[in-house]
């Protein structure tokens, strides 16, 4: 439990703000509890959830932890920072992390598939986005052949050099 850190213990701290890294720290202090309304916390009143701040030394610098929910084994902020003091509970996290990403590389294909659909389907009902379509694509075929026009006629006064 988060609850049960003091001075020198290891603690893990996974940032997943962008490319997940995980770092160990050591706990340099760890700030008396309060309840979430800001109160201390009265020792043997476990009705109410108990947060504390604590500071921790990661890589030299140290870090400051605010709200840690104390019980629990581990705590993810929701803003991109998740840790524990138990390697389990971060193995278990950063593996259900794996899968979930795993599972939407897998189901890309399968949106991919069903955006291109979407795309044909929805000209069928909204007639207007078929005429749209229609004129994009005349435009499209415009343009190609005036570049193809272009182009030749560069190739021709290159040619008269």
């Amino acid at each position: 439990m988060l609850g049960n850190l003091k001075e020198n213990d290891s603690i893990y701290i996974l940032d997943r703000r962008k490319r997940p890294v995980l770092m160990q720290g050591v706990v340099v202090e760890v700030k008396p509890p309060k309840t979430q309304f800001g109160q201390p916390a009265v020792p043997g009143n476990n009705f109410l959830p108990t947060f504390s701040d604590m500071s921790v030394r990661v890589n030299g610098e140290v870090m400051t932890l605010q709200q840690v929910a104390l019980d629990k084994n581990l705590m993810d902020n929701g803003g991109g920072w998740v840790i524990s003091n138990d390697r389990d509970a971060m193995c278990a996290y950063v593996h259900d992390m794996r899968q979930t990403s795993a599972m939407r590389l897998q189901n890309r294909e399968l949106d991919e598939e069903i955006v291109e659909a979407c795309d044909e389907i929805m000209p069928q009902l909204n007639p207007t986005m078929a005429k749209e379509r229609e004129r994009d694509k005349q435009i499209d075929e415009r343009f190609s052949r005036l570049e193809g026009m272009m182009q030749q006629l560069l190739e021709r006064e290159l040619a008269s050099k």
